[in-house]
């Protein structure tokens, strides 16, 4: 099952649990949690996590998963950005398992993801609409048999009709299935 543990403003929180089915030797099956989060943090002029605040939410909110956005840090860098999702993921710039990230490039205000779990695959759907970013999705190998497929927009505000639009290309993207992956519904 898939729900919204969480909503305020700019971040919301997803739990998935699933349940493992229990193996040959006769052990109970057991569940697995795993923390989704999707959030706008940035702070400041610059749409960047410098300043520490939203990099400080985040780590409070302890996610396995993150969906970010404004997906600047430092430089940019690939070892900032490491540096950054090691952060956010585990509260320390070098652990001992590095987390997994993917982050669009050339544009202004990039959207991303973070994991724990390798990422298997991952893309960038354009959105026509507006010129600083675009769609992100990443399938990520979360434990067991099924792979989770995230993707990861940041809305228009200029207008309900951009945003419909927007949000009917990614329907559009969605049913054309690019990358294998079932469908799960959100229970709000």
């Amino acid at each position: 099952t898939v729900e919204v543990t969480a909503q305020s403003g700019a971040v919301k929180i997803y739990t998935i649990t699933m349940v493992r089915s229990a193996s040959n030797s006769g052990q109970d099956a057991n569940n697995v949690k795993i923390r989704i989060l999707s959030g706008n943090l940035g702070s400041g002029n610059n749409q960047n996590y410098d300043s520490g605040e939203g990099l400080r939410i985040m780590q409070g909110l302890k996610p396995d998963i993150v969906m970010i956005q404004d997906f600047n840090f430092q430089t940019n860098y690939a070892s900032d950005i490491q540096k950054f999702s090691n952060l956010v993921l585990y509260k320390n710039e070098v652990p001992s398992i590095p987390g997994y990230y993917f982050r669009e490039s050339g544009m202004f205000i990039p959207n991303g993801v973070i994991s724990k779990y390798p990422i298997i695959s991952s893309g960038v759907w354009d959105d026509v609409s507006v010129e600083n970013r675009n769609f992100v999705w990443a399938k990520i190998d979360i434990p067991g048999a099924i792979d989770l497929v995230v993707v990861n927009v940041q809305l228009s505000t200029a207008s309900a009709t951009i945003r419909n639009a927007e949000a009917t290309a990614i329907i559009n993207r969605l049913l054309k299935k690019p990358v294998s992956f079932p469908f799960y519904p959100i229970h709000k």
